[in-house]
């Protein structure tokens, strides 16, 4: 008997099924399994880390720039000014131990284009 590999054998019957494969045979598809999650090691200082995040009032509320700082202009009485792309200008105050919010300003109504500070002799 010949065999027709489109349409079976040469008696019109169709060939056996190939033996079904074990799962070590068939190729994987996909992503595999998963890699076990390691336990979480203790970190050696962890409540240091802890005890030294800020808690005070003054991180309560943020005074950044609510788009893209443009412009920085400092004065010599440690006044600075910055301004951003959304034509806010506010005024910061330096301290012994930071900065000081002073002052916020909508001036314009687009961008900061330039900014310029001056100092004014005192009569």
């Amino acid at each position: 008997m010949e065999e027709d590999p489109q349409n079976g054998n040469a008696d019109g019957t169709a060939p056996p099924p190939p033996p079904p494969e074990t799962e070590e045979e068939q190729p994987m598809v996909g992503p595999g399994p998963a890699p076990k999650a390691r336990p979480k090691r203790p970190l050696q200082f962890e409540q240091a880390y802890l005890d030294s995040l800020p808690s005070a009032n003054m991180y309560e509320k943020s005074y950044m720039h609510r788009d893209v700082v443009t412009h920085v202009a400092v004065s010599a009485s440690d006044f600075f000014i910055t301004g951003s792309l959304d034509g806010h200008l506010k005024f910061w105050k330096k301290k012994a131990t930071g900065i000081e919010f002073a002052k916020h300003f909508r001036s314009h109504l687009g961008p900061i284009r330039g900014l310029a500070m001056f100092q004014v002799e005192e009569l």
